[in-house]
């Protein structure tokens, strides 16, 4: 079994037992009763029921897994002391006190039991008030401490959070398709918006068009060492320029040619014109 399908083993349980179905809750922990605290939870419901018998065969089993699970000797203590077996009880909350290893308390909050386990060498807290009563008494009508009803191992809240799905990516959404004749693959709203645009036609008069632009331009040529992609329709002239105004201020013939890019020496070697020779 995962983690994952033994962590909603263990809500499922703990759902049965918190709505008192408590032999719903002992079947499904039953799947997972394979850790101290599952074992643990086994026993404390048990001794709900009054089966302080099955409850100690829990705790024992419990014990066996993590033998220094002091709240477990305790309850196994409160079962034997409720079944009359008082030998058996002092033996487990000596154990207890064994293994609190000379702490005054053990706060079991952190591993998901709401349940702190005092050594009562001192009163810490009001409910131990009840001591002074019981000796004044001479313990006419009361019993040992033990967990609280409804306190058990619970998982953490953050691995349970966890179980649930998450859509870290989203949905996903198709960008990019074929057209049915394959003619293209991409971006088919931009692919069909371009398709019926066709080339683009200059619609300035042809007064206003240089000779030179309409009979020496070549639209078959390409530079070798372009870097850029080359216009899609490579009839269709230049967009027109910005007014005057925009332009930036025109170079001189003189700075163009004192600031001008420079040719490599190479190239400046092989541009130098040669004078032909006369024959004399």
């Amino acid at each position: 079994m995962s983690l994952k399908q033994e962590i909603e083993t263990w809500v499922s349980a703990l759902g049965r037992y918190d709505n008192n179905e408590f032999e719903d809750a002992l079947r499904e922990f039953e799947n997972i009763s394979d850790t101290s605290k599952i074992l643990f939870n086994m026993g404390v419901i048990h001794a709900t029921l009054g089966e302080h018998e099955k409850a100690v065969e829990c705790y024992q089993r419990a014990i066996r897994l993590d033998s220094y699970l002091a709240v477990a000797y305790f309850q196994q203590g409160v079962s034997n002391f409720l079944l009359g077996d008082f030998e058996e009880a002092l033996a487990n909350f000596n154990d207890t006190l064994l293994y609190l290893r000379g702490n005054t308390m053990i706060d079991y909050a952190q591993l998901g039991l709401l349940f702190k386990l005092y050594s009562f060498k001192e009163k810490v807290v009001e409910d131990h008030n009840v001591i002074d009563e019981a000796i004044r008494e001479e313990a006419e009508g009361y019993t040992v401490f033990s967990i609280p009803v409804g306190v058990v191992y619970r998982p953490n809240e953050a691995k349970v959070r966890n179980l649930k799905t998450k859509d870290y990516l989203g949905k996903a959404r198709l960008v990019a398709a074929s057209d049915r004749a394959n003619a293209f693959t991409g971006f088919a709203g931009s692919e069909i918006k371009n398709a019926g645009r066709g080339v683009e036609k200059d619609d300035r008069p042809t007064d206003n068009i240089s000779f030179a632009a309409t009979n020496l331009v070549k639209p078959g040529l390409q530079s070798r060492r372009q870097q850029s992609e080359p216009p899609n329709g490579r009839n269709a002239f230049p967009p027109t320029p910005p007014p005057e105004n925009d332009k930036p201020a025109a170079m001189s013939r003189g700075a163009s040619v004192r600031n001008g890019p420079k040719p490599h020496a190479c190239e400046a070697q092989h541009s130098r014109f040669k004078r032909p020779k006369h024959k004399i």
